[in-house]
């Protein structure tokens, strides 16, 4: 004898509709969950599985969430779901064992749980600790992880804004200059370093315009070497090592990227160990030619690329009058 128990009403053991079309046109598919990390304005993270499956499936009995940086500031479960950290950057919510779990059907929604992570940029703009928060956007964080991060904290550009320690927009602004993603750099730059910017950029579009004369473009490439060479603290400078625009440039600060590295010693106190991640990350964000006031070697090499499309009897006559251009700011 062969009998199927029919579906009734909200009985959650019972088959739903779909599980007993597919079972009855002997389709038995095994049971497919996927977890979702839903990140809502507040910055609360919300765990959800999804019920994929063709046929009614009982939820995961374990789902393990992971993530790259920051601090879980807080947690809980729903559902019945209990939760309990694996590491500092991991957390497991498990079913209750001695608990039937029920049947669910394809396409249920569950919210099995939330937390809440501070980013570690977040901790030290809180704590206004401008030089590892500047050390965490300008070398922990990608270019765009870093974009981000401003427009989460800062909806426009304040033209008023008067910054006691750093301006993360201006350096947001001067790695995309770095980057050469110009364009969306003057988003963000204040209007007096906006102008200067422009004409770098200006000069930078007429210099690679390959239908332009050689003497025009190497003109060009002259006008952007002496606008990076001038105005390279603001357009350029990396805000911690090696240029310190925080300080304008005026005073040297140890290099943390290097500090964290070599695990040196801060006030008699031991430095933590960083990850491996936090290494690959800071080298992958090195600031090159890693000297003082770096964008001076980056401006030497526009004039020469302008030298190169001179005649060479005019090459020697164009490196004096590089020569002749006084330095007026750092």
């Amino acid at each position: 004898m062969i009998w199927y128990r029919l579906p009734i009403g909200q009985e959650s053991y019972n088959w739903d509709p779909s599980t007993w079309q597919a079972v009855m046109l002997g389709r038995v598919a095994s049971a497919s969950w996927q977890a979702q990390a839903r990140v809502q304005a507040d910055g609360l993270v919300e765990i959800e599985l999804l019920q994929a499956s063709e046929v009614a499936a009982e939820p995961p009995r374990a789902v393990q969430l992971t993530w790259r940086s920051g601090d879980a500031l807080a947690w809980d479960g729903q559902r019945h779901y209990n939760v309990r950290a694996l590491s500092e950057q991991a957390l497991l919510w498990q079913w209750p064992t001695r608990m039937d779990a029920p049947l669910l059907a394809q396409g249920t929604r569950w919210t099995i749980g939330w937390l809440r992570i501070q980013d570690a940029a977040d901790c030290f703009w809180n704590a206004d600790s401008w030089e590892d928060c500047a050390y965490v956007l300008e070398r922990l964080l990608s270019i765009d992880e870093l974009i981000q991060w401003v427009q989460s904290h800062f909806s426009e550009l304040d033209e008023e804004a008067d910054y006691y320690d750093g301006d993360p927009q201006a350096l947001l602004a001067r790695r995309l200059m770095r980057e050469g993603r110009f364009e969306l750099a003057l988003e963000h730059f204040q209007p007096d370093a906006s102008q200067q910017a422009e004409a770098y950029l200006r000069a930078m579009r007429s210099a690679n315009d390959l239908s332009q004369e050689a003497a025009i473009r190497a003109r060009h490439f002259w006008e952007a070497a002496c606008l990076m060479r001038e105005y390279g603290m603001l357009l350029f400078a990396a805000e911690l090592a090696p240029d310190y625009a925080w300080t304008e440039g005026s005073l040297e600060w140890g290099d943390v990227a290097l500090a964290r590295q070599n695990r040196l010693y801060s006030y008699g106190n031991p430095i933590n160990e960083p990850s491996g991640e936090e290494v690959d990350r800071a080298k992958q964000t090195q600031i090159l030619p890693d000297k003082r006031y770096h964008y001076r070697y980056r401006a030497v090499r526009l004039a020469e690329l302008g030298a190169s499309l001179l005649p060479r009897h005019r090459t020697r006559s164009s490196r004096r009058s590089h020569q002749l251009v006084p330095p007026r700011r750092a």
